[in-house]
């Protein structure tokens, strides 16, 4: 069996990414803020033993020598498809499927907490499944995983809302396949993420120190958030 992971990315461009996040922290530190998660998603799900195949889907607005200069010559980097993101989304999961891999799934770049073992058991949950997809805190998904291609998956979803997950189980549903729905994660948009970030991330996760870095230097905090800072 042939895998393909395949990871949205931007580049972390001030007032280009995180911008309600930016709301509260400015531009420059929630570009950095997702310029770190980035770097720790791709690094995380880097394929050691080659039982997948990592590409970078990158926003077709920046150029590629960008990229490279940012996080090397060593990555797979791809262009992403015009269109919205379920176009994007369905172009770049019909590309590896025709491409002869067998199996493929698509994450984001900013969710953390997935590594090689986290993606080859993935994989693994489709022997058995027509599809894995990972729920975000937010209403979407961060990862989404099939064997087959299907373009009606993503069409009449309203992109960027908190209907997106369960918009995309009720077509799985309604054809009677077979789902696996992994733990949710947390997709950091506002500050109230980035504190419920804070809250599931272990004591000594280098973003713990810099979110902490982060958000005292910059905003004032709702009270009964307060405590996560004492």
């Amino acid at each position: 069996m042939k895998n393909a992971l395949i990871c949205f990315l931007k580049y972390p461009d001030p007032g280009k990414v995180k911008t309600r996040l930016a709301v509260d922290l400015g531009e420059i530190p929630a570009a950095e803020l997702y310029r770190s998660m980035a770097e720790r998603v791709i690094t995380e799900v880097y394929p050691l033993e080659n039982d997948y195949d990592l590409f970078l889907f990158v926003d077709t607005t920046d150029n590629m020598e960008r990229y490279k200069s940012w996080i090397g010559e060593e990555w797979a980097l791809r262009p992403q498809s015009n269109g919205d993101l379920g176009e994007r989304l369905q172009n770049a999961c019909q590309w590896a499927l025709d491409g002869g891999y067998d199996r493929v799934a698509v994450i984001g770049s900013d969710c953390v907490g997935m590594d090689q073992t986290f993606v080859e058991e993935m994989f693994t949950t489709l022997d058995n499944h027509d599809y894995v997809i990972g729920p975000s805190t937010d209403g979407g998904y961060y990862l989404l995983a099939m064997k087959a291609s299907s373009p009606w998956l993503f069409e009449g979803v309203e992109w960027s809302t908190d209907s997106v997950f369960e918009t995309t189980v009720d077509k799985m549903e309604m054809r009677e396949l077979k789902v696996k729905k992994l733990e949710d994660k947390v997709d950091v948009d506002t500050l109230e993420d980035l504190i419920l970030l804070k809250e599931h991330l272990p004591e000594e996760h280098f973003l713990n120190h810099k979110i902490d870095e982060m958000v005292l230097n910059r905003v004032t905090l709702p009270d009964d958030a307060r405590h996560l800072y004492d």
